[in-house]
């Protein structure tokens, strides 16, 4: 069926939406444009190509892919909650093989396909009109300033759920290059929001949003991603890089983990809870956004491949034999069965030195880990390719969320035993800061779910639960040991995130008497890295210096005021001495136009590069020496 032929039938529906409507009736003229763009959006669902697009994937994906591991909550009857409610799937987005795999998945076992919200950037030939008729309907990256694409878009939304159609989008509005889960985006889910609350209520079900977590063993794209983590532009999607992607047919990817979490249940959060009902939309809609990120984060499975490069990556002594790998995963994988994080299968129920050997051999096979033999020990060690450091980074980013309780449990312990932290008031000034330092970087608990995760850790390293947070001070030496060995394996999994900070605090140092912009930012902090790399005695890992995590920190150094938008007056005074900095107010209109900023205290730049010097030096020491030095 053509795509006039749909646009013709969806018309009447996508026309009558009020918002529209109105704003035809006082512009005729721009209905010509209007159905243009609708043209443009709407999906051409073909169930004939549907099944001829499933025989293809289900040739194409076993040759790609090991498994498929997809999983559902106990007792979730997808079929019923589909049928009954206006659905929205939410994954998180990894590859653009997210797109077909979950599609494929869902068609195969449960005979539907949600219509998908794809980047326009995907629409070109060939693949442009077989996803259209597979399902997917387009959208373009930005159209803020374009009220009437807005309006059609939202009108193509209404008549999807009017229609009862399951929905899908990506919620952090493209791939991630890091590995990392990315915060949400709010423009889909406001306008699922609002269309829904505009339904004729004869049609209206109730509004669920369901989280799918997506892992996959190895990313495709992940050397590409890479590329542009180090600061290279993202080549837009083209004809030429479809016809590279035959080379994947020669490798092995391993297993997809899909993982769906419990509805987010919209319609009975403004029906049940009066407090959320009285909230603006706009507010509403960041609280469901940021509900479906946190159990993404909470879905992401623990797999082989990121348990083995999470131990490869953490390792400070160099090459480690498959027993030492084994002993070190052991502890991660007690903790994660323990704390309910979630494992992939093969580390659950399998044999763990098989599943880590397999994976072994898929990244031997791409040239990412170097096996090293020993003749004099009759022993085999293996060792991440330094030049693979930082794509490798990819598989442990994604899972690093999971650690980050008994990592700040480590900061805490070094902090009280080394006398920093004397009182309750000091300690919960100690883990905000924390939080507000790494919210840029990666998905984190909220402050209750900090607290009783923490709570249930020491309970479980020590055999008693704390009464309240005074109790932290009163753990006897034997429980502060016990608390340090049961983190030890945690302790280097996030130091090249504050190898991070250190190297933009002292770029910070070097700029402080002149405005910069973040391209300058990018380019010192690069040769501060390099040059620490060499001849300092902090910085140990190369992955610690990537372009997106650096933006970040320059991000959190703005958030807390050690660096400043720069106003018309700053720009205009120069290089001003520290007191007259001060005084000078950042006027943020102006710091979007011009994206210069300043430092506004090179006093409190000194205590930052000294603070974290301090705690990078410990961490060496516990490192070396381990919680023996109690």
């Amino acid at each position: 069926m053509s795509i006039d032929r749909v646009v013709e039938q969806i018309r009447t529906s996508v026309f009558s939406y009020k918002k529209l409507a109105d704003r035809l009736a006082e512009r005729p003229s721009e209905r010509v444009r209007a159905m243009i763009y609708l043209k443009e959006i709407a999906a051409e669902y073909n169930l004939g190509t549907i099944e001829k697009f499933k025989n293809l994937l289900s040739f194409t994906l076993v040759k790609l892919y090991d498994d498929i591991d997809f999983s559902l909550p106990t007792g979730l009857d997808l079929e019923r909650i589909v049928k009954e409610n206006n659905v929205v799937f939410v994954p998180n987005h990894q590859s653009h093989a997210d797109y077909l795999i979950l599609s494929y998945v869902l068609f195969d076992r449960f005979k539907f396909i949600p219509l998908i919200a794809g980047g326009i950037n995907l629409n070109i030939f060939p693949i442009g009109d077989l996803f259209r008729k597979s399902g997917c309907f387009f959208i373009r990256r930005s159209f803020n300033n374009n009220i009437l694409y807005k309006l059609t878009l939202e009108a193509y939304i209404s008549h999807l759920l009017s229609s009862g159609h399951a929905i899908e989008f990506f919620y952090e509005g493209g791939r991630s290059r890091s590995g990392r889960l990315l915060p949400p985006k709010y423009g889909m889910f406001q306008i699922l929001i609002e269309t829904h609350s505009q339904l004729d209520p004869a049609v209206r079900r109730p509004l669920l949003f369901i989280p799918i977590s997506i892992v996959h063993e190895i990313v495709p794209e992940q050397g590409a991603l890479t590329r542009e983590l180090e600061g290279l532009s993202k080549k837009p999607e083209s004809f030429t890089q479809l016809l590279r992607l035959y080379k994947f047919l020669f490798k092995r990817l391993g297993t997809v983990h899909i993982k769906v979490g419990r509805p987010v249940n919209y319609s009975e959060w403004v029906s049940e809870r009066q407090h959320f009902a009285a909230l603006s939309i706009r507010v509403r809609t960041q609280q469901v956004a940021h509900k479906c990120y946190r159990e993404v984060g909470k879905g992401m499975v623990i797999t082989p491949s990121s348990l083995l490069i999470l131990i490869l990556l953490n390792e400070p002594s160099g090459p480690l034999t498959i027993s030492s790998i084994v002993d070190r995963a052991k502890p991660i994988v007690n903790y994660c069965e323990k704390f309910d994080i979630p494992l992939a299968a093969s580390l659950r129920f399998g044999d763990l030195e098989s599943a880590l050997r397999n994976v072994m051999a898929i990244f031997l096979e791409n040239g990412k880990l170097k096996e090293i033999r020993n003749q004099k020990l009759d022993q085999t060690f293996y060792t991440v390719e330094p030049d693979a450091r930082i794509e490798l980074l990819y598989s442990k980013n994604t899972i690093l969320h999971h650690f980050l309780v008994p990592f700040f449990i480590h900061s805490i312990w070094i902090n009280v035993f080394n006398g920093a932290i004397k009182t309750p008031e000091e300690l919960r000034e100690f883990l905000q800061e924390r939080l507000e330092e790494l919210k840029y970087e990666l998905h984190l608990p909220t402050i209750n779910e900090l607290f009783y995760q923490s709570v249930d850790i020491v309970a479980d390293c020590i055999g008693r639960r704390l009464r309240n947070i005074d109790d932290c001070f009163s753990l006897t030496p034997a429980e502060m040991y016990s608390i340090a060995l049961r983190v030890a394996p945690f302790v280097n999994a996030f130091r090249h995130i504050y190898e991070g900070h250190y190297i933009a605090a002292i770029t910070l140092r070097y700029l402080k008497n002149n405005s910069f912009d973040s391209e300058q930012f990018l380019k010192v902090s690069k040769e501060h890295f390099e040059l620490e790399r060499t001849h300092g005695r902090f910085i140990r890992y190369s992955e610690s210096y990537a372009v997106p995590t650096i933006k970040n920190i320059l991000g959190h150094f703005v958030s807390v005021g050690l660096v400043r938008p720069v106003s018309s007056a700053a720009v205009a005074a120069g290089a001003a001495g520290e007191e007259e900095r001060e005084e000078l107010a950042p006027v943020e209109i102006e710091v979007r136009k011009s994206n210069l900023y300043y430092v506004p205290s090179q006093r409190k730049v000194e205590e930052v590069i000294t603070r974290y010097a301090k705690e990078l030096t410990e961490a060496l020491i516990l490192n070396l020496r381990g919680p023996d030095i109690l």
